[in-house]
């Protein structure tokens, strides 16, 4: 294989491949026992041939950290005639910047001592890293094939053995790769097994390369230099430029600066979301995390490879550009575990594909007695023949696994409690979700807490639907649910998800009339329980804005799409101190669509705003939508033109 950017998805695809299954089986498993499981994992997704790795990759070694936050594995290329290693480093798991933050001491540094003599001053990295690293190069191995973890055969050792083996006096490559913190962890690796002795490596003297993915910087300018005087020209850090984790620890004020691009003067179709003021505070935390140590980004000038490096593209399947912490927090994640997309390279198979992992989209029944014996079904997608299934932190006995691996045969065991049904194989465990929900005992009867109306999708057709979550929606019911909206009668399309959510198409009533929800099925009928369980009919939904953001002042008219709009309806702009409410003309409202012009402000003068955009309905009760991210609209200022 040869070197440089023509490598980036081979190496990406084996960095990703490490931080498959990160978790031991919810009901517990042996360090052994779960290495076991993802080294089968890694190994039968690099069969793969559809991947970048084309097939021609095995994993021949993985070490596990104790406490399990830290992996590497070995994987050997199988091509004819080709000596080729590649160390794959996982570092500590992290979903946010916050989990990241506590992840690494970067406020404490230590002395790292790699191998050989490297010259003063010394060399120093984050005690995170330096931990990371201890733990990682002495951390117990387990060859592919093996039921025993070896102390004796640690990182160097196995690597040691493969590179000897591969004959004498041949010319061999070793790759050491890793993603996010992983990344930051290979710098570390790749110095150590650079300054081990010759003799280590028998009669072939490796030719070490680098890739590393979202590396957030590992040490001070002592390290920097020293790494890229030794990887002078065979190193590469790949980084996405709207990847908040590169810039740690060396730049977050980059981050705090200028994500999200967001709507302005300059650039009003900037796409965001913009910082809220508890992000802005979070990455003020942040950046006092270092505590006066100045970190420096290996590989900064040369052999950087910045991905998405022109106009900033946010996720294109999920909505998060509203300006809330949970939209800023979701762009972070996206933009994070984007890279192979950015590179160019195959996706590994998602949660329920063939070599994903498992997912859970139906529990039936998802209630039994506490005593268990209930047969239970588990609907989803890559059900494996080696699955094991848990009832919280309670094993289960599977019976067979069937219908093309979509569907689990389950012995519910005993416990009381509401737990998640989860299940685990080789590619991971089974996300929670709600539809994974299984109760014991019983419950005694179904109850409504709240219901809200939402636009979701029935015959693939958008329909206004009603959502109600509670308690006791069983399944399956030999008194099919049902749902009574009062004296309008019963609602359609009765759809439980699980145990909590359900949702159904209301009945037809005049506008404002309010009636309580309830939940019939063979537990009973839910009792009245207002404010909670009522239901306001003609209450219209928002489901977005054309154009989320303007100027404060001279807006050009936006188009508020949804459904249940009614003429003589009214569009409020919710502004904290002063609402503003515009009753547009009949001919500008249709039951799906109003054109607005949003209204002048001075609210944002020097700042930028957002603001939930409701619309009521006329008629008794005033139904008004409920707010949501989607009608958030933001304003943002123009300034004043400088007299002549």
């Amino acid at each position: 294989m040869s070197s440089g950017t023509s490598n980036f998805g081979v190496m990406m695809t084996l960095a990703q491949l490490s931080a498959l299954s990160p978790d031991p089986r919810p009901s517990g498993e042996t360090p052994l026992a779960q290495a076991q499981r993802i080294l089968t994992g890694i190994s039968e997704t690099l069969q793969n041939t559809t991947l970048a790795t084309a097939g021609l990759w095995q994993a021949a070694w993985l070490a596990l950290t104790q406490d399990g936050g830290n992996l590497c594995y070995i994987a050997t290329s199988t091509q004819n005639g080709q000596n080729e290693f590649a160390v794959c480093c996982r570092g500590t798991q992290f979903n946010s910047l916050v989990d990241l933050g506590e992840d690494l001491d970067v406020g404490n540094v230590a002395q790292f001592t790699p191998g050989g003599t490297p010259p003063p001053p010394p060399l120093l990295v984050s005690q995170g890293s330096m931990k990371a690293f201890a733990e990682a190069t002495n951390a117990a191995g387990l060859l592919n094939g093996s039921n025993i973890l070896n102390l004796d055969l640690t990182l160097l050792g196995a690597l040691s053995q493969l590179v000897s083996a591969a004959g004498a006096n041949q010319q061999v490559t070793v790759y050491i790769t890793g993603h996010s913190l992983g990344g930051a962890m290979a710098t570390m690796i790749a110095l150590y097994l650079a300054g081990q002795p010759a003799s280590t490596w028998g009669t072939n003297t490796p030719n070490f390369q680098v890739y590393t993915f979202a590396a957030p910087s590992a040490g001070l300018a002592s390290f920097a230099s020293y790494y890229n005087q030794i990887f002078a020209t065979n190193s590469w850090r790949v980084y996405n430029k709207w990847d908040a984790v590169p810039y740690a620890w060396e730049n977050l004020k980059e981050v705090k600066k200028n994500f999200y691009p967001s709507p302005s003067h300059k650039t009003p179709k900037d796409p965001g979301p913009h910082q809220t003021a508890v992000v802005h505070a979070l990455l003020s935390q942040l950046e006092k995390l270092p505590d006066g140590n100045l970190y420096i980004q290996t590989n900064a000038k040369g052999n950087s490879c910045v991905l998405n490096n022109g106009v900033y593209v946010p996720d294109p399947v999920n909505d998060f550009q509203h300006e809330t912490t949970e939209d800023f927090l979701g762009q972070i994640a996206y933009q994070h575990n984007c890279y192979l997309q950015l590179i160019g390279a195959p996706l590994l198979p998602a949660a329920g594909a063939v070599g994903g992992p498992p997912q859970v989209t139906l529990i039936s029944p998802n209630n039994g007695p506490a005593a268990g014996g209930t047969p239970v079904t588990i609907t989803g997608g890559n059900f494996t023949s080696d699955c094991v299934v848990d009832f919280g932190t309670v094993p289960a006995q599977v019976v067979s696994v069937g219908n093309g691996g979509t569907t689990i045969q389950v012995t519910q065991p005993a416990g009381t409690g509401t737990v998640d049904i989860r299940v685990t194989n080789e590619f991971g465990t089974s996300a929670v979700t709600s539809a994974d929900q299984f109760a014991a005992p019983t419950p005694v009867a179904p109850t409504v807490v709240s219901v809200t109306p939402i636009a979701a999708m029935v015959a693939g057709t958008l329909t206004y639907q009603v959502q109600i979550i509670g308690t006791g929606f069983v399944i399956p019911s030999s008194t099919p649910t049902s749902v009574s909206f009062g004296a309008a009668g019963a609602g359609t399309n009765v759809t439980v998800v699980s145990l909590t959510e359900m949702t159904v198409t209301p009945p037809s009533a005049s506008s404002g009339t309010l009636v309580d929800v309830q939940v019939t099925n063979d537990l009973g009928t839910s009792a009245v329980a207002p404010p909670g369980d009522q239901f306001l009919f003609g209450t219209p939904i928002v489901t977005g804005l054309s154009r989320s953001s303007g100027p404060a002042k001279g807006s050009q008219p936006i188009t508020i799409t949804g459904l249940g709009f009614v003429q003589g309806c009214t569009v409020t702009f919710n502004f904290k101190k002063k609402k503003q409410t515009i009753t547009p003309p009949a001919s500008d409202v249709t039951p799906t669509s109003i054109q607005v012009t949003p209204p002048d402000t001075s609210v944002a003068a020097t700042l930028t705003v957002s603001i939930d955009v409701t619309v009521t309905n006329p008629g008794p009760g005033s139904p008004e939508s409920e707010t949501t991210p989607n009608d958030l609209y933001m304003y943002y200022s123009v300034p004043k033109k400088k007299k002549v």
